[in-house]
C-alpha cells in the first residue's frame, strides 16, 4: 500500500515520510481493506470533469469501495478481491451497480507527504486496473506519460513506476491522480479504479530473504 525507495544490496528501503501516506484503493478509516460495499475510502477522492479531460475541476467527492457487488468477479467482469485492495467508484447504490450513468472523465486523487531528504530516492511502484480507459497518471498535475487506451482494462492488472527523474515530486504535500474515461454512460456502464501499491513490510522481507540467499550461496561456493 505504500511507495518505497530502493537501495544497494538488493534491500528495499522505505521512504522515511511517505511510507504511511500513499496507499492502495478501497481501504476503510482504520487502514484495513474495506469489507462493506459503499465504505468511504478516506485516502482517495474523485471528481467528475465532464465531457473534457481538461475541464474545470469541481470540488472533490468521496470515493466508495466496491467490495462484492456486480461488476466485481465472478458475477461481473472486474478483477475480483484479493485482500489487498478494492475498486473505488464515484457512487455506490446498495443492490445495484456501483456506477455513475454519465460518460466522460473522472479524476481519482490521493495525497502523500515528502520531506526534503525523500526527493532523490523516492519512487512509486504499483499496479492498476481501470474501467474504461486510463487517460493519464499525474503527479502534482504533471503528466507522467502513463496511459492505457481501450475499453476492457478492468480484466487485468497493469504495472506502473514513477520516479523523480523529471522532478515531479516536491517537499510537502503531493498528489497522485489517475485520470479515467468512462466511454459509455447510456447503458449504465460503470466507472471505477483499482490501485495496489505493495506493503513495505512485505518488500523489506523479500529484500532480506534475497540478501540472505545470496550470502548463503556465496558461502557454499567458497
Amino acid at each position: 500500500m505504500v511507495a518505497y525507495a530502493s537501495a544497494c544490496a538488493g534491500l528495499m528501503m522505505l521512504s522515511s515520510v511517505a511510507s504511511a501516506a500513499l496507499v492502495s484503493t478501497g481501504l476503510d478509516s482504520t487502514g484495513n481493506v474495506a469489507t462493506t460495499n459503499g465504505t468511504v475510502d478516506p485516502n482517495w477522492v474523485v471528481r467528475y470533469l465532464g465531457a473534457s479531460s481538461t475541464g474545470p475541476s469541481p470540488a472533490p467527492q468521496p470515493a466508495y469501495a466496491v467490495v462484492t457487488a456486480w461488476p466485481i468477479a465472478p458475477a461481473g467482469p472486474w478483477i475480483g478481491a484479493d485482500g489487498m485492495s478494492n475498486w473505488i467508484s464515484p457512487a455506490f447504490v446498495s443492490g445495484s451497480n456501483p456506477v455513475t450513468s454519465l460518460a466522460g472523465y473522472y479524476s481519482f486523487t490521493s495525497t502523500f507527504t515528502l520531506a526534503a531528504g525523500d526527493l532523490a530516492s523516492f519512487f512509486i511502484h504499483g499496479r492498476f486496473a481501470v474501467d474504461n480507459a486510463l487517460v493519464q497518471v499525474l503527479v502534482n498535475n504533471n503528466y507522467t506519460g502513463i496511459t492505457l487506451g481501450g475499453e476492457m482494462n478492468y480484466q487485468q492488472w497493469t504495472s506502473f513506476d514513477i520516479n523523480n527523474a523529471a522532478s515531479w515530486f516536491q517537499v510537502g504535500n503531493n498528489t497522485l491522480t489517475f485520470l479515467v474515461q468512462n466511454l459509455d454512460g447510456s447503458s449504465g456502464n460503470p466507472v471505477g479504479l483499482r490501485v495496489e501499491i505493495p506493503e513495505p513490510g512485505t518488500l523489506a522481507l523479500v529484500g532480506l530473504a534475497l540478501l540472505g540467499f545470496g550470502v548463503a550461496r556465496k558461502r557454499k561456493q567458497q
